[in-house]
C-alpha cells in the first residue's frame, strides 16, 4: 500500500485544521453543559455564602417574632449555618452574641460533630463581660451535655 506524499506544510495544515475543528466541537460541547448548568435551580446548600449570614445579622432584631422565626431558620440550615453563627459569637454586638450561642447549642445538640466544634467556643463565651452571653453560653453547653450523656446520639467514631 503506497501513501500519497503531502509536503509537511501541507500536513501541518491539515493537522491543524483538524485540531481547530476538535477544538471548536469541545468549545460548543462546553457551552451546552454550562447551559444546562445554569438551568438548574441553586440549591438552599449552595446559598448558604448569603443566606447564614444575612439571617444571623436579624438575631439580635428588635422584634421577639423576627428573632424567633430566623432562629428558628437557622436550626434548620443546621451544620451548614454554624460559620456565620461562630463569626457573631467573636463579634462586638452582645445581644447578636447571645443569640448565637444560643442557636449553637439548638444545632450542636442535634449533631455531635458541629458539638465538638462549638464547645471551645462556647467555652470561651463563659468568660464574656455581658451575662446573656454567658447565660446562652452556658445553657447551649447545657444541651450539648445533656445529649450526649443521656446517650441519643449514634455512636460513631468518625467526625
Amino acid at each position: 500500500m503506497e501513501f500519497p506524499m503531502i509536503s509537511i506544510p501541507a500536513f501541518c495544515v491539515a493537522v491543524l485544521l483538524a485540531g481547530s475543528q476538535l477544538d471548536a466541537e469541545e468549545a460548543h460541547r462546553n457551552q451546552q453543559i454550562e447551559a444546562a448548568n445554569a438551568s438548574v435551580p441553586k440549591s438552599l446548600a449552595e446559598e448558604f455564602n448569603e443566606l447564614a449570614p444575612a439571617l444571623v445579622e436579624s438575631l439580635d432584631d428588635p422584634d421577639e417574632d423576627v428573632r424567633r422565626h430566623v432562629s428558628a431558620a437557622l436550626v434548620s440550615l443546621g451544620p451548614d449555618a454554624v460559620p456565620a453563627l461562630l463569626k457573631a459569637i467573636d463579634g462586638n454586638r452582645a445581644k447578636l452574641r447571645a443569640e448565637a450561642a444560643r442557636v449553637i447549642g439548638r444545632i450542636a445538640s442535634n449533631n455531635p460533630g458541629v458539638a465538638r466544634g462549638a464547645i471551645p467556643v462556647l467555652l470561651k463565651a463563659l468568660k464574656d463581660d455581658d451575662k446573656h452571653v454567658k447565660q446562652s453560653a452556658a445553657l447551649a453547653i447545657s444541651q450539648i451535655v445533656e445529649r450526649q450523656y443521656r446517650g441519643n446520639w449514634p455512636q460513631t467514631t468518625a467526625y
